[in-house]
């Protein structure tokens, strides 16, 4: 049997104190593992509190991502209706017929947990981890719980945490937040500390403007301010591709133009910057291009996978502070590709096919074939990719399009074998 810690809550924003509370479970109560779950829509709070579902739940991703016993789960932001605590033990249980769940809360909510709904079914479903707040001493939690005990029947327990955390809630992060100075670096982590939130998570308050602060626009971005910048927005995967794209440029960049450390430097910093809208839903996408007055074809609208190279452009302009075209170009159209093409668009249209992380079975050419072609004749790796990428949407009966058929012609004189 299993024993399932249980933290729920807005997370609107997730906190040290949050962390903390998770690792003081597992590590006083020998629990397997906690589940944080962020809840769609709290009864007792109105819309206009929150950010979006979205936002919530990358950055509880982000606030747990260095413990693999911390795992992140959707089950009440699938919800479409109102996120009630009974609903989601009920379901966990079918989940997890076998093993103990215990749910973890603050004292502040037991004192109301009479008044929840269904408590007598949390209860029976769950054992009850108590965490002290505020000024709540343990002879205070102590009388609270064997008072809660006579109203809602069950096995309640005290949960401790460092004392510095007591008193740390979302809200008054969010107030914190809301003042936070314009002019203090958002790579400063001793701010992230100051506010209780880890350096993930403060990055990405800041890169976004939540909670009232001003949106980060950088100035002339060094690459390590960059990599803290997309580590705190993309999720690990897409992080990996990420640097694969960048080191894969910067490569064939000195194959193509050996003397031109400018130029390799500008493929390696395109490579990062390629996918740095990537993280974003379909429906962000979309509500962004058109807040920011980015044009997209029909095809784009209808396919989601397409839309971040625009968005991408804007962002590392608007965003990251690139002013280059040349860039700009080629994170532009790194999707579908163009007809002539400069060498840097190129350079990173076929990184982002060959990088090292990437794995594509069944194609017409093979993968690894490409990418020994893709230092030899890189007109060829693109010839080639089109042609599997155009292959595999037509398998897939999903819309091609009409720029890659162009691209595709464009270089069709490439398709012979190398000599």
């Amino acid at each position: 049997m299993k024993k399932i810690g249980i933290l729920g809550g807005s997370f609107n924003p997730p906190h040290k104190a949050h962390l903390h509370l998770a690792e003081a479970a597992i590590s006083q109560f020998g629990l397997d593992f906690v589940l944080v779950i962020p809840n769609h829509h709290p009864p007792h709070k109105t819309d206009e509190e929150f950010v979006s579902d979205e936002h919530r739940m990358r950055m509880v991703k982000k606030l747990i991502s260095k413990n693999d016993r911390l795992k992140f789960s959707d089950i009440e932001l699938k919800r479409d209706d109102i996120s009630y605590t009974y609903k989601t033990l009920e379901e966990l249980k079918k989940e997890y017929p076998k093993d103990q769940l215990y749910f973890i809360m603050g004292a502040d909510s037991l004192e109301y947990f009479s008044e929840w709904r269904c408590p007598e079914i949390i209860a029976k479903l769950a054992v009850i981890l108590v965490a002290p707040r505020g000024d709540t001493d343990k002879e205070r939690l102590d009388d609270l719980i064997a008072l809660t005990k006579k109203e809602v029947k069950g096995k309640y327990y005290p949960l401790f945490v460092p004392e510095e955390f007591a008193d740390v809630s979302s809200s008054g992060v969010r107030t914190e937040m809301t003042y936070a100075p314009t002019d203090i670096t958002i790579d400063d982590d001793k701010k992230a500390s100051a506010y209780d939130l880890t350096k993930k998570v403060y990055r990405y308050i800041r890169i976004h403007g939540l909670y009232g602060c001003t949106e980060k626009v950088y100035k002339d971005i060094t690459d390590k301010q960059l990599k803290k910048a997309l580590k705190c927005t993309l999720d690990d995967k897409r992080y990996k591709h990420t640097l694969g794209v960048s080191d894969t440029a910067k490569k064939l960049a000195k194959t193509y133009a050996p003397e031109d450390d400018i130029f390799q430097n500008k493929a390696y910093m395109t490579g990062l910057l390629h996918d740095c809208a990537k993280y974003y839903t379909h429906e962000e996408q979309l509500s962004l291009c058109e807040k920011y007055g980015v044009r997209l074809t029909v095809t784009e609208i209808e396919n989601p996978a397409l839309i971040h190279g625009k968005l991408g452009a804007y962002l590392a302009k608007h965003r990251y502070g690139i002013d280059d075209e040349e860039i700009l170009e080629a994170i532009r159209v790194h999707t579908v590709g163009k007809p002539a093409m400069s060498l840097l668009d190129r350079i990173v249209y076929v990184s982002d096919y060959i990088e090292p992380s990437r794995k594509i079975n069944g194609a017409v050419h093979k993968l690894d074939d490409i990418r020994k072609i893709a230092f030899l004749n890189i007109d060829m790796a693109v010839y080639q990719i089109l042609e599997n990428t155009v292959s595999y949407l037509s398998d897939s009966y999903k819309k091609i399009d009409e720029m890659s058929f162009k691209t595709m012609e464009y270089y069709k004189e490439y398709k012979g074998e190398l000599k």
